[in-house]
């Protein structure tokens, strides 16, 4: 399996999340150190992702601005892919929002 640079990893995040109706999910600019890469809301819950690539490590400053977002119940996480990125957020949702979400991303769910 080829390595997949984080610049395209964000990209294919940024682009399925963002055709999905109710979903925003901005890269973070001005980045703060360990503050999570994308920053967003679905449904009105917001989302918070740290982006790496395969073999990327946490930093412990990012591990723990993911728990700071974990304890407010937002949906968070890390992925290091766009696959990665859908399962964080579908944990988080309702039946309805899942069958919504493979109608618009098929070839991923």
């Amino acid at each position: 399996m080829p390595r997949i640079d984080e610049k395209t990893i964000v990209s294919d995040i940024k682009k399925a999340f963002n055709s999905l109706p109710c979903c925003i999910l901005r890269k973070r600019v001005p980045y703060i150190k360990g503050d999570p890469d994308f920053t967003g809301s679905y449904r009105g819950k917001r989302i918070e992702i740290e982006v790496k690539t395969i073999g990327g490590k946490v930093s412990s400053i990012q591990a723990k601005r993911i728990r700071e977002w974990q304890a407010l119940e937002c949906i968070c996480g890390i992925a290091w892919s766009l696959e990665d990125a859908i399962n964080i957020i579908w944990d988080d949702l309702l039946p309805q929002d899942k069958k919504m979400l493979a109608k618009y991303l098929p070839e991923v769910v």
